[in-house]
């Protein structure tokens, strides 16, 4: 079953005197693109999450905010004198340059200057724990929302081939119906002048001909069999379902610069919306 790249997810653990908070967020995106905000990690700490949330979420826009709270209230507060008076300085230069006036208050938070002066290694306890269970959270969610987009696309799938079978059904009558416009049209534009008759009857053939749409048909045909296969499998299958649906655009294009009918216009214009609306929905899955 397809996944959505939409999800959220919490993970809280409680290790060596500390609570972790771990909130992962995650949105559609072409690629994974994973934001961490909250405590400094040490980097080797930073590269195993990331490794994580690689593995779990694939793809998409993630943001991880962890949070580390001391619960038995030990451990002072350090300011960061050095932080601060870049900051400072950075502001005075910004007013300066653009002629602006700037709160420090605006660009700084408590957490940006204040740190505790337990050992780092301790605030590192329990976050990898803490991000899986986030991640596990996420991945029902992910899962959830596959299934719903999952619906949606079988039932527009099904309207289009509706409205193919119809196309299908007018393909011989069109055919028919433009041989007789073209012999017409070309009595019409003749008039008295003597044309050998099997040519102009085997030219209009070779024009209506290159008005059928069947191939058009059975090539959108096949590629709703293997969108519909898509929708039934595992693992990353967005970007493949995207193409089809763009290909199944192009087909859907050529038919409608080639039939004429009321009813197999109606059908063309149909088809369109519903290849609207499903190339939304694929955005959303992984």
């Amino acid at each position: 079953m397809i996944k959505s790249m939409t999800g959220f997810g919490r993970g809280e653990i409680s290790a060596a005197g500390r609570h972790i908070t771990a909130q992962v967020r995650a949105v559609n995106g072409r690629f994974l693109d994973i934001k961490i905000r909250g405590i400094d990690l040490d980097p080797s700490v930073e590269q195993d999450i990331r490794k994580t949330l690689s593995e779990y979420l694939q793809r998409g826009t993630v943001v991880l905010s962890i949070k580390s709270i001391n619960q038995n209230g030990s451990g002072a507060l350090v300011f960061n004198q050095n932080k601060m008076k870049s900051i400072a300085d950075a502001v005075a230069t910004a007013e300066k340059e653009f002629g602006v006036s700037i709160s420090l208050g605006d660009v700084i938070r408590a957490d940006d200057l204040f740190s505790s002066s337990e050992d780092s290694g301790q605030k590192m306890n329990g976050v990898a724990d803490a991000v899986v269970k986030a991640c596990v959270q996420v991945e029902k969610m992910r899962k959830a929302e596959g299934k719903e987009l999952s619906k949606d696309l079988k039932s527009r799938s099904a309207l289009i081939k509706r409205s193919l079978k119809s196309i299908k059904k007018l393909a011989k009558s069109e055919t028919k119906s433009r041989s007789k416009k073209y012999t017409a049209k070309v009595k019409e534009l003749i008039g008295s002048i003597k044309l050998d008759k099997n040519r102009m009857l085997q030219e209009i053939a070779i024009l209506a001909e290159k008005a059928d749409v069947t191939e058009e048909v059975v090539r959108i045909d096949s590629h709703m069999e293997q969108f519909n296969t898509l929708l039934n499998s595992d693992g990353q299958v967005g970007k493949r379902l995207n193409f089809i649906l763009q290909e199944v655009g192009r087909e859907v294009n050529t038919i409608g610069s080639k039939i004429t009918s009321d009813k197999g216009v109606k059908s063309v214009v149909e088809m369109k919306n519903e290849l609207e609306r499903m190339r939304e929905q694929v955005q959303n899955v992984l």
